[in-house]
């Protein structure tokens, strides 16, 4: 069954509805400033007065040009030393870490299996 709207409800929609946006603004406004001061002369931008900045001031590309050089490839190579040498460290203290439960089972099973006939296993 469908309930008709009243007024009251019609005014929290709108006031919900407008409280959202300005929320969603505030958390996207962040992200839009950067873009805009990555597109932005370096001088030009650090002579503004920092409170809102909607549009790149006096457009320019140089940041990504200082970017993308040979530094990307010193960074690119530092990411994939570490992801290499941390995956490799992790694993291997995990393996060490889970060794001896390891051999404690495969000794147990090889126990429990190789037992003279008529003993009993010992109990834990």
């Amino acid at each position: 069954m469908v309930e008709k709207k009243t007024g009251l409800d019609w005014v929290l929609d709108i006031l919900n509805t407008a409280l959202l946006i300005l929320i969603g603004l505030a958390c996207l406004y962040p992200f839009w400033y950067v873009v805009c001061a990555s597109f932005s002369d370096a001088n030009e931008f650090l002579r503004h007065d920092f409170v809102l900045l909607l549009k790149p001031l006096k457009f320019s590309l140089e940041a990504y040009q200082y970017c993308i050089t040979d530094r990307i490839l010193v960074g690119y190579r530092n990411t994939l030393f570490y992801v290499v040498a941390g995956t490799a460290i992790s694993m291997f203290l995990t393996f060490l870490g889970n060794i001896d439960d390891h051999v404690y089972y495969v000794f147990q099973r090889w126990y429990h299996c190789h037992l003279p006939v008529g003993t009993a296993a010992p109990h834990d």
